[in-house]
């Protein structure tokens, strides 16, 4: 087995072991160290030594002998000292001076205080046990002392995922053959054979493509700031549906009121012509139609009545997804799910959305 080269005390406690691992003979790439760069982000192997261990055991050993190999090294690493960990993590002396004070179990003025369970910058709760004449029962009171809460990480997560987005797209299809031709029709091919009695040359046909155009319009008035996470995996989804031909446009509160490329209302568009130019195509909505606000707006309802007569007047099919819960739909949405198919924003929702518009299902 090689020797292990030893370690640079001004390295990066990562850097240096990859690069060490590396001379050693291990088969890392600097997608290796990003992999672990990103799980350490993420919270894994941060805790203690073994958590670290554990986490380069996971990722960089490839094998039983690697394995063996980086529990050397871990047991020929020197441990850093406080002094050490506090550079690196970017500590104040005088914070770590502090954060050791509180972590050192011994007696205070209270009493006597239980050890405590620091990793990480997650803690465990901490009583203080008082004197036993303070209760004025011959028994120690407590006190609990507060101890900073275990730390979350919030990320917006949009109602539906990529995943279900392009899932979704990649149902709605209508194949229909168009090119040049490139598959072999067996049956017309062995047909020829038959009437002629011997075979000239195959019989080839165009392949079959998939011709479905779908129009995306999502509301981006005020009322739907809440959901606005979906449009970016909205626009990055169509790009991966395969669909014939796919736009995505936003419309404040009346789509015929104008179509924009932006949900921020820039490039405006007349809504009428996209509709023509959309013709039998399917058309999926995303908004609240006034459910949010559970606010009845006649203006608003006369519009979108006759956005939908416009649409059925083509020969299209609409659907109309709902980020509202159904019971919450009121006055204000409930007559649009009249006219056409609503749903609420969800992923059986969508799919229920997408089998309607392929004919799969009814309204």
């Amino acid at each position: 087995m090689d020797t292990p080269v030893p370690l640079s005390d001004q390295d990066l406690p990562l850097q240096g072991l990859y690069l060490h691992l590396v001379r050693a003979g291990f088969q890392l790439s600097v997608r290796d160290l990003e992999d672990a760069h990103r799980a350490i982000r993420m919270g894994y192997g941060i805790g203690t030594r073994d958590d670290l261990h554990t986490l380069c055991r996971t990722l960089w050993a490839r094998g039983d002998e690697e394995v063996v190999r980086l529990q050397a090294v871990f047991d020929r690493l020197a441990r850093p000292t406080p002094d050490e960990v506090d550079r690196l993590v970017g500590r104040p002396p005088e914070a770590a001076t502090s954060t050791s004070a509180e972590a050192r179990p011994g007696p205070s003025a209270a009493g006597t205080a239980s050890p405590t369970t620091e990793s990480a910058g997650v803690t465990t709760p901490r009583a203080e046990f008082g004197d036993a004449s303070e209760a004025g029962m011959a028994l120690p009171s407590v006190r609990t002392v507060s101890q900073p809460a275990q730390r979350y990480l919030f990320e917006a997560r949009p109602p539906l995922s990529m995943r279900s987005l392009v899932i979704a797209w990649r149902r709605y299809r209508v194949t229909q053959r168009s090119g040049p031709p490139v598959e072999l029709d067996i049956d017309a091919t062995v047909a020829e054979q038959c009437r002629t009695g011997w075979l000239l040359r195959p019989v080839f046909v165009p392949a079959r493509r998939n011709r479905a155009r779908l129009l995306v319009l999502v509301d981006a008035s005020p009322s739907m700031v809440a959901w606005r996470s979906l449009h970016a995996p909205l626009a990055e989804s169509l790009l991966h549906s395969r669909l014939g031909q796919a736009q995505l446009l936003y419309f404040d509160n009346d789509p015929l009121d104008g179509l924009f490329d932006t949900p921020s209302f820039g490039g405006l568009k007349d809504a009428q012509d996209v509709l023509r130019q959309q013709g039998e195509g399917a058309v999926l909505v995303i908004g609240d139609a006034g459910a949010a606000r559970a606010r009845r707006d006649r203006k608003r309802l006369k519009g979108t009545a006759r956005f939908v007569e416009h649409i059925r007047h083509q020969g299209g099919r609409l659907a109309w997804l709902n980020p509202m819960p159904r019971d919450r739909w009121g006055d204000a949405a409930r007559p649009l799910a009249a006219w056409a198919l609503m749903d609420e924003l969800s992923d059986d929702g969508l799919t229920h959305a997408v089998d309607y518009l392929r004919g799969a299902r009814a309204n």
